[in-house]
């Protein structure tokens, strides 16, 4: 429940102090939040001035985060956490104020996964705003993907040209001196 702050100054000012749990009593209680509130502390008093953002709203769920690798999508797994998942209302990424759109992530039960279309190597954050949680960044690392077992291998002709061959599979030349792969060098002078 939610009191209007005006009204419990003018109940004040008619008294020299009103203990807020005297106030209560009498006062009307409103269901909507306003942009900020006051806690009610143990002794009857107010607390510190609350955004709205989080004052009356439940605690997120946190993530445990998956699939962070170059190249396959990320996984954001939350333990019971259908609930708050099902009342998500925006996804933002990077810090980007556009919302997430739907093609590129996807929701089923307690799990959203973003494609790996839209993630860079390096730090990433997610904002997720649910309807009735506080927001929450979450935030990790896609990792890079090095390759491995690549080889190089150098020759010269007859002419005294090089070609150098380079990939996974020495073995395997490409047949088309015009593809990437490989580089015929002439030694000129």
């Amino acid at each position: 429940m939610y009191y209007d702050g005006t009204d419990y100054i003018d109940a004040t000012n008619k008294a020299l102090w009103v203990p807020f749990s005297e106030f209560v009593k009498t006062a009307k209680a409103g269901v909507y939040p306003p942009h900020a509130t006051k806690a009610v502390l143990e002794d009857g008093l107010l607390g510190d001035i609350q955004d709205s953002t989080v004052s009356g709203r439940l605690d997120y769920v946190v993530p445990t985060v998956s699939g962070n690798q170059q190249g396959s999508d990320a996984v954001l797994t939350f333990e019971n956490g259908t609930d708050y998942l099902g009342k998500i209302s925006a996804l933002y990424l990077n810090g980007d104020w556009r919302e997430l759109d739907e093609k590129y992530y996807s929701i089923e039960g307690s799990v959203i996964t973003l494609s790996k279309d839209l993630l860079h190597v390096g730090e990433n954050a997610l904002k997720i705003v649910s309807n009735g949680y506080k927001t929450q960044t979450v935030e990790f690392t896609y990792g890079k993907i090095n390759e491995t077992g690549l080889e190089l291998e150098h020759s010269t002709d007859e002419k005294n040209r090089h070609r150098c061959d380079f990939g996974q599979e020495l073995g395997r030349r490409l047949p088309q001196p015009a593809e990437i792969g490989h580089a015929d060098l002439e030694r000129q002078g």
